[in-house]
């Protein structure tokens, strides 16, 4: 991640927004879309975006491997493979 930030500095700040909400998902799960009142998108920078990606990668890490030696045996009889 260190490696990144210098390389993102040099990029123009408009290179460096990320939406978390884009319109098309936005308009398939509405019906209706108001254009009189619209909801706005929020935007981060790039290195914001990654930093709240990366910050809890070792919980999920974690969280996922107790649900694999809780489940893992199921899962692989399931389909039909052994559990390494």
């Amino acid at each position: 991640m260190s490696s990144l930030r210098p390389l993102l500095r040099r990029l123009p700040p408009s290179s460096l927004v990320v939406s978390k909400c884009s319109n098309k998902s936005a308009a398939a799960t509405r019906p209706y879309v108001s254009r009189a009142h619209p909801k706005p998108v929020l935007q981060l920078p790039i290195l914001d975006a990654l930093d709240s990606v990366l910050e809890g990668v070792a919980e999920r890490r974690g969280k996922r491997e107790e649900r694999w030696t809780k489940w893992g045996t199921k899962i692989a009889q399931r389909k039909g493979t052994t559990v390494s």
